[in-house]
C-alpha cells in the first residue's frame, strides 16, 4: 500500500485586491496536481471577492480587518495536511506542489519558506532580492525567519502552536517561523521562487 500523498491548501488573505487577484488564481487553478485555494477577505469594498469566487468556491468574507486573523481563519477551514501562505499578489511556478511535496517528505520539517523575487525589476532591485534571499537563507539556518509572501507549514503543527499571533501588527510570518522552530525543522527551500 502507497503511502498518502498530503494535500496542499493554499490560503489567501485579501483586502482591496483587485488588481492583483485574477493572475494569483489563475496560475494556482491550474497547477497540478489540484491544490485546495481558499480566499479570506477583510472587508474588501472593490470586486476581489467577486474575482475570486470566479476561480474557487471556497471565498470567506471575514468582519474584522487583520492578515493574522485572515490567514487564522483561512487555516480553520482548510482541509490540507500543509498549509501554504500567499499574498494576493504572488505567481507560484507549476513546480511549485512538487517542491512542497519534497520538502515535507521529511517528516521532521514542519515549516518553510522560499526565494521572493520581482516580477519585473530593475537591475538594482534584482540585487537587492538576491541579497534578501541569501541572508533569509543564511539566518534560516541558525534562527528560522519567514516572510508573508510565502509561508508553508504542516496543519496540525500550525494548530499546535495557535497559528499566526493576532495580537502583533507585523512580523507575524517571522514570529510563527520562531514558534514552529521549536517543534521541529523550519526550512528555506533553495530551489522554489
Amino acid at each position: 500500500m502507497q503511502p498518502k500523498t498530503p494535500k496542499i491548501s493554499v490560503i489567501i488573505p485579501t483586502h482591496q485586491e483587485e488588481k492583483y487577484i485574477a493572475k494569483t488564481l489563475s496560475k494556482l487553478t491550474n497547477i497540478k496536481p489540484t491544490i485546495e485555494i481558499l480566499v479570506v477577505d477583510g472587508g474588501s469594498r472593490d470586486n476581489t471577492v467577486k474575482i475570486a469566487k470566479q476561480f474557487t468556491n471556497k471565498v470567506y468574507q471575514i468582519q474584522e480587518r487583520g492578515i493574522s486573523k485572515a490567514r487564522n481563519y483561512g487555516a480553520k477551514k482548510a482541509n490540507g495536511d500543509i498549509l501554504v501562505f500567499l499574498d494576493a499578489d504572488v505567481h507560484p511556478p507549476q513546480d511549485f506542489t512538487e517542491k512542497i511535496f519534497e520538502t515535507f517528505n521529511d517528516p521532521t520539517v514542519v515549516g518553510a519558506t522560499c526565494q521572493i523575487m520581482p516580477t519585473k525589476s530593475k537591475l538594482a532591485e534584482l540585487a537587492f532580492f538576491h541579497f534578501y534571499n541569501l541572508l533569509i537563507q543564511i539566518f534560516t539556518k541558525f534562527k528560522p525567519h519567514s516572510r508573508g509572501e510565502f509561508l508553508a507549514a504542516r496543519k496540525n503543527d500550525f494548530l499546535k502552536v495557535n497559528g499566526f499571533n493576532e495580537n502583533i501588527p507585523c512580523l507575524e510570518d517571522h514570529d510563527l517561523a520562531q514558534r514552529l522552530s521549536k517543534r521541529g525543522k523550519f526550512i528555506f527551500i533553495r530551489d522554489l521562487t
